[in-house]
């Protein structure tokens, strides 16, 4: 219990931002937490069966076996439900420098959040430019299903190279905390310019809606499906351009295609009949 607890501290002393945060930080203790009740229970079960075995006691049926178990049934409940933190847990303090500082990156502002992650403004030192960076709302807590989507959501993006589409620069990951960075657009959202402004003229409608779909178009030939497009997931520049961002429900077309495929992904208001 002592090792692992030691360990599950120790751990976080590498991440900067967790330490200047302080034992306030929920994710500290938490995982301090954790990895206390995952010691505390597999020591508890080792130590139970073979004092079960010794005098002759079934482990299974034991309770000097059934409550460690229990316990460390909670932790992996505890461990599953942090692998699914909102992205509030990332709302990161910028007016401390230690916390702005993020490798190659200096994060300035908070510019929107979603189901996955926190996505920032941030200046990439190495390059002297200001990028958009989408940090994993789950952080270290993430399952490696979670990582496997983010990072699923990148690659699909960076395979593409077209006007109306994001484009990725980088992916990574800093002090635990998975991340992407790309082309940081100077706008609002398409949802957001229709709940200012209402609805477009037709012609201007159609222009946007033609823009559009000649992206996913172009997606589509190269075998991505977006599954997730609305409003909120297209940007405007500052020219009026829409570009289609955030690919994080993107998957192969075969792979959505297969029969033994029974996932449901989009937003319910936007998905195909």
């Amino acid at each position: 219990f002592l090792w692992s607890a030691i360990e599950g501290f120790v751990h976080h002393r590498s991440a900067k931002r967790r330490l200047a945060i302080g034992l306030a930080d929920p994710v500290v203790v938490n995982r301090f937490l954790l990895w206390g009740f995952f010691g505390v229970a597999a020591t508890a079960i080792n130590v139970s069966s073979f004092i079960g075995n010794a005098i002759g006691v079934d482990p299974s049926t034991s309770p000097l076996v059934l409550v460690p178990m229990g316990v460390l049934g909670f932790a992996a409940s505890v461990a599953m439900y942090l692998a699914f933190l909102p992205p509030e847990t990332l709302d990161i303090d910028l007016s401390n420098p230690a916390h702005r500082d993020f490798g190659d990156y200096e994060l300035q502002g908070k510019l929107g959040q979603g189901g996955m992650g926190v996505v920032y403004r941030a200046r990439q030192k190495s390059l002297e430019r200001e990028v958009a960076l989408k940090l994993l709302a789950a952080g270290p807590w993430a399952s490696a299903d979670f990582i496997a989507r983010f990072r699923r959501e990148a690659q699909s993006a960076a395979r593409m190279q077209h006007p109306n589409i994001v484009p990725i620069y980088e992916i990574g990951a800093h002090e635990e905390l998975n991340f992407f960075s790309m082309m940081l657009v100077r706008g609002p959202t398409l949802g957001q310019v229709l709940a200012e402004q209402g609805p477009f003229e037709p012609r201007a409608a159609a222009q946007m809606v033609r823009t559009i779909a000649e992206a996913l178009d172009y997606a589509h030939r190269l075998g991505v499906l977006h599954l997730d497009l609305k409003p909120g997931n297209v940007l405007i520049d500052e020219r009026g351009v829409p570009l289609v961002a955030d690919f994080g429900l993107a998957r192969r077309i075969d792979e959505a295609l297969a029969t033994d495929n029974d996932e449901v992904s989009g937003t319910p208001s936007y998905m195909a009949p």
